[in-house]
């Protein structure tokens, strides 16, 4: 209808927002515009009156008016027994991986219009990149720029975690809203709709830190090394996929995103702290142990030290004794990193990335069961 009177809905347009936006567009006061609109919706109308459809509908009306009470009532509930039943019968049909090819043409859809996932992250992950690289522009290795060293490896992980695990607390709990009300009439399963929604968010968790790593990496002026580079790259998206996980936990324990926000702010300002930089690990007291050994800021910020300063046999220019590292070795040492447990701690954040994401499921489970 709305193609014949000449308003058709753009390719790449979503049909319902399109034509809600061409009716809703009446009521604004724009002198001319208003009564352009007003015209237009008037056009629908009398072209609604004078469709097939119309008629159709019309005549079912009058139909119905004519049946007895009683017998209206009793082909109310045998509509409605029939409806819940084809209702079953088409959960039943419609496969797992039918469910997934669907869910994903949405998610892929609707994902690449949010700008939330798209422009606004990719600015918040670059414009960060680009200013931290020209602060410890071609950072020289020497004794006084360790803490250098140290701290741009803290900051690519902080800033990439935090970034992208926001984007998980401002989306989810609204999307958890359109999920439960649509398991409700068993358009799909809890398990189709979580494996797509990773499935679809993870090219943007891979590529935002993987962006904002080859930035830091080559403007601060680590080794060209290429095993340090992919290391370098790998372990922050790994740490990255870990925070986000966790923080899925979170956005489907919370109601709103004021909520999610309220909750994760408190935890993430103190899983920071325990990377290893702001906090010696040998100072750490024994009852904080069990938090640091939880989060994958530890395991990430050990793993790139122990691929930075593990091959480093020398440091040159030591001119002060008493606060000088003469090699790599010196330096993991007082960081309280051992180089042994270079693979465990590497394992550990694919550990946590299943962990997290199992106990989110569980959750949405839960979740969808009670509604």
């Amino acid at each position: 209808m709305f193609s014949s009177l000449g308003r058709q809905c753009p390719n790449d347009y979503n049909p319902a927002e399109y034509y809600l936006t061409q009716l809703a567009s009446a009521t604004s006061s724009n002198g001319d515009g208003k009564k352009d609109n007003s015209e237009f919706v008037d056009k629908c109308i009398r072209a609604f009156q004078q469709s097939t459809y119309n008629q159709l509908l019309m005549g079912t009306i009058t139909d119905i008016k004519q049946i007895p009470y009683n017998e209206l009532s009793f082909a109310m509930k045998y509509n409605e027994f029939i409806s819940s039943e084809s209702q079953k019968e088409s959960e039943l049909d419609s496969n797992f991986f039918r469910q997934m090819k669907w869910l994903l043409w949405r998610a892929f859809k609707s994902g690449a219009r949010d700008p939330v996932r798209t422009t606004s992250l990719l600015l918040r992950s670059l414009i960060p990149a680009m200013i931290v690289g020209i602060i410890y522009f071609q950072s020289a290795k020497t004794p006084q720029t360790v803490q250098n060293s140290n701290a741009i490896v803290h900051i690519t992980l902080g800033t990439n975690c935090i970034t992208n695990s926001f984007v998980v607390l401002a989306t989810f709990p609204a999307a958890m809203k359109i999920f439960l009300r649509e398991r409700k009439r068993r358009l799909y399963n809890t398990g189709a709709y979580y494996l797509t929604k990773l499935i679809a968010d993870l090219p943007f968790f891979i590529l935002m830190p993987l962006l904002y790593s080859i930035i830091i990496y080559w403007l601060v002026g680590y080794r060209t090394d290429w095993r340090f580079f992919l290391l370098f790259c790998s372990t922050t998206v790994l740490a990255t996929l870990a925070s986000v996980a966790f923080h899925h936990i979170i956005a489907a324990l919370a109601q709103t995103i004021d909520d999610a926000v309220s909750f994760a702010l408190p935890f993430i300002e103190t899983a920071v702290l325990f990377t290893g930089f702001m906090i010696n690990n040998a100072s750490i007291p024994i009852y904080f142990k069990w938090f640091q050994y939880a989060t994958w800021f530890y395991y990430a910020f050990s793993v790139i030290l122990i691929g930075l300063w593990a091959p480093i046999a020398n440091i040159p220019s030591c001119k002060f004794e008493e606060y000088c590292f003469q090699s790599g070795k010196e330096v993991l040492q007082h960081y309280a990193i051992p180089v042994k447990m270079f693979w465990f701690d590497l394992t550990m954040l694919f550990v946590l990335i299943i962990a997290y994401h199992l106990i989110a499921f569980g959750i949405v489970l839960i979740r969808a069961k009670r509604s």
